[in-house]
């Protein structure tokens, strides 16, 4: 996953956008986006649209979250 944001000083209220570079994926897959608070223990789905971006607002709440990108079959 690509922060399309790096190397820029990020405040609440900016607009991020993650990028997931798909590579060596065979067969036909859908792309839902996922988050964690608890430092990768769980995570929950905050974008389920099939899309290799997203794009969110960072607040206080969801800048310390770790994100990924996940295929589903």
């Amino acid at each position: 996953v690509i922060l399309s944001n790096e190397g820029e000083e990020l405040f609440y209220g900016d607009t991020v956008t993650l990028q997931a570079i798909i590579a060596y994926a065979t067969g036909s897959y859908t792309i839902r986006w996922e988050a964690s608070a608890d430092g990768g223990s769980s995570w929950f789905v905050v974008d389920a649209s099939n899309s290799t971006t997203y794009t969110f607002e960072l607040t206080e709440e969801n800048a310390a979250w770790q994100y990924r990108a996940t295929l589903v079959a």
